[in-house]
């Protein structure tokens, strides 16, 4: 079930340029069927074909791949093993049959097909990966393991579920394609590769044990608890904001497509992700992610550290180590998310990883089949932030088995849930809670990246306080590399600068903090926009060091940036006091880009007269420009421009009820550098 998630392989079941003949053959419908995806509607032709005396052998290579594709691992065995000594199969059935011994614990068997497969491969590292697996899950399997695993009996259904997080320490969101019998009366939404209907979102009480589905408002076209695939699902720390994996809704005139043998065109559906906000306690407002792309690759899985800074995802999009790596957003400070940066050859490899997740112990926990397991999807944990990782740790077995186990969530690291397809669950993906039985050394992992041991610094005999290193590195936003001749300052609670220092050519630098206070880290260099980091006092912990990682954005002809900290009273245009910061370090970067020339814009929200707005925002402008010049900063440098409500950033228009945070979004201040980027 999970595999059409991942990335390519989930596909519309429309075709356009439908052949106007007639096609009656049985075998070139099941073609048909197969080729657009719908391997349980062709599986039942293809059976039929088989019980002839003179069924072909592709007939059977078709069987045995849609059982494999629908993760009978058991039956797709069966099949692959009628195939293996026939002459003329295709040489990549004996690597799915060894695939599907390894699923079925057959190690000894495996290992021989894998030898087989790769008998005229040159490079032995293939072969050596694969027999390693069916070591390691031969060994594993005979230990007891550090965990407690069993089947949550109340939550699994004879349906797929998987996918678990946390709403609350109560109440899990999961994934399932649980008949919900809105579809009783007819195929619509009916996915044709299972036979099941479409996958939704649903909640889980965990003391009650009660079932329920999430309640998605309409939105437009969007109807979350009714359109195609949705799922899975993960909610911020203050339940007002969820990140939802959807398979696109986008138009066919988007999508990539592939030409079949039977001159019809199936096109390819790919992941996206909806950032879905609760007002008044519904559902309501969707925002698509700022980087989806579906016509180039997919975007899914989120996972979300808790401050809500950082946030992980799994993608195949252009820049990868693989088929899908695990990267990663910084938010901005003006709310939107920064490029996507790869999280790198330690977490990442040229298979696939997928399924992060950030547990309350701030480990990541992610699934690959790229790295040392027991076949399928092993789930892993390492300790890091960004690109930098400690080693990734394989739980093992119990909690990791031959087939896919991935999608874990923990609020404590020592309990929680995952998913998993192994033999002996209720459904095809099953839910199952486990709980950490071993000793504390052995639950850690490598040394942690990102709490390495400070160096002692705490004078005794002078009763100074201890102090933590705080490293960071500066990345350049555009091309995610680290930059140089970057100027740092930190500063206390107040704002006061307590030191500063120049990044060298490794893009690094250090301070030395006091565990349990606040601090603000800021950025400044030429050519690039600044940077304020804050730090809060809880994350800075006696005894370990704490690294950052500071994403600057470069200037750039006709990019706009956003500053909302540039107030005015109600009908007035005068800067303020408290908005004089920001003007302040717009000064700055003009002083320190001599040869750019910006408009400064002002918006106003929809409430007032469009004449009204439209002067208001006018005064605002001409206001922040003549505060610039009096700072000296030549007035031909700078464009004053008033918008009005004419570009509002949602939809709260003219004689829509919206609320005054939703209002305040609209109103704001910004900079188009229009000409002399260097």
């Amino acid at each position: 079930m999970i595999r059409y998630l991942l990335l390519f392989i989930s596909v519309l079941l429309l075709t356009a340029g439908a052949n106007a003949q007639e096609l009656t053959s049985r075998r070139t419908q099941a073609d048909r069927l197969f080729e657009r995806a719908e391997y349980y509607n062709s599986l039942e032709i293809y059976l039929k074909l088989a019980e002839s005396e003179n069924a072909p052998v592709e007939v059977w290579e078709r069987i045995a791949d849609c059982y494999r594709l629908m993760n009978n691992y058991e039956r797709a065995e069966e099949w692959y093993a009628k195939l293996i000594n026939i002459k003329g199969i295709r040489i990549v059935d004996v690597f799915f049959y060894a695939e599907a011994l390894l699923r079925n614990k057959k190690f000894a068997l495996a290992k021989d097909m894998y030898k087989r497969y790769y008998a005229n491969e040159t490079d032995k590292g293939l072969v050596n990966f694969r027999l390693a697996v069916c070591d390691s899950a031969e060994a594993w399997m005979k230990r007891d393991g550090n965990y407690a695993i069993t089947v949550e009996k109340r939550l699994n259904t004879i349906f797929s579920d998987w996918g678990p997080s946390y709403l609350n320490k109560d109440t899990l969101l999961f994934t399932s394609d649980l008949a919900t019998g809105e579809y009783r009366n007819n195929d619509k939404g009916i996915y044709a590769r299972t036979g099941n209907e479409w996958l939704k979102m649903f909640t889980y009480d965990i003391k009650k044990q009660r079932i329920n589905d999430v309640d998605f408002q309409r939105s437009g076209r969007i109807n979350l608890k009714k359109d195609y695939h949705t799922g899975p699902m993960v909610v911020n720390q203050t339940g007002d904001t969820a990140y939802v994996t959807v398979t696109t809704r986008a138009g066919r005139g988007s999508l990539s497509n592939v030409k079949t043998p039977y001159d019809e065109r199936v096109y390819i559906r790919r992941l996206e992700l909806v950032m879905v906000i609760k007002e008044k306690g519904k559902w309501s407002k969707f925002v698509p992610f700022q980087y989806n792309d579906v016509s180039k690759y997919s975007v899914g899985h989120v996972a979300l550290t808790p401050d809500g800074k950082m946030l992980y995802f799994t993608s195949d999009m252009p820049g990868g180590l693989g088929k899908t790596d695990i990267w990663y957003c910084q938010r901005l400070s003006d709310g939107k998310w920064s490029k996507p940066i790869n999280c790198g050859k330690t977490i990442n490899t040229v298979a696939d990883e997928a399924f992060p997740s950030i547990g309350g112990d701030s480990k990541l926990y992610f699934a690959s089949k790229g790295l040392p397991g027991m076949g399928g999807y092993d789930i892993f944990s390492s300790t890091g932030s960004g690109t930098n990782w400690s080693e990734p740790k394989n739980l093992k077995h119990p909690l990791n088995s031959t087939s896919d186990d991935f999608a874990l969530a923990t609020l404590d690291g020592k309990t929680g849930f995952f998913s998993s397809d192994r033999q002996g669950g209720s459904g095809n993906d099953d839910i199952y809670a486990f709980t950490y039985t071993g000793t504390d050394d052995q639950l850690k992992t490598s040394q942690p990246i990102a709490a390495k041991p400070a160096p002692p610094t705490t004078n005794a005999a002078l009763g100074s306080p201890a102090m933590v290193i705080l490293e960071g590195t500066v990345m350049n936003n555009a091309s995610g590399k680290q930059i140089d001749s970057v100027s740092v300052t930190l500063r206390n609670s107040e704002g006061i600068p307590l030191e500063g220092k120049m990044v060298g050519p490794d893009g690094k630098f250090q301070f030395k903090v006091v565990p349990g206070r606040d601090y603000t880290v800021e950025t400044r260099r030429k050519g690039f926009y600044p940077v304020s980091n804050h730090l809060p006092g809880r994350s800075i912990v006696p005894g370990f060091s704490a690294i950052i990682q500071l994403a600057m954005e470069p200037l750039t002809t006709d990019k706009t940036f956003i500053i909302r900290n540039i107030y005015y009273d109600l009908n007035m245009y005068d800067i303020r006091p408290d908005a004089q910061t920001e003007m302040d370090n717009l000064v700055r970067i003009m002083k320190e880009n001599p040869t750019i020339k910006i408009e400064l814009s002002a918006h106003t929200d929809a409430r007032g007269s469009d004449y009204y707005n439209m002067l208001l925002s006018d005064a605002r402008a001409k206001a922040a420009v003549a505060y610039l010049r009096r700072h000296g900063i030549a007035g031909s440098r700078m464009v004053a421009k008033g918008y009005g409500e004419t570009r509002l950033l949602n939809e709260c228009a003219n004689r829509v009820r919206c609320s005054e945070e939703d209002h305040q979004f609209n109103r704001r201040t910004e900079i188009k550098i229009i000409e002399g980027v260097k």
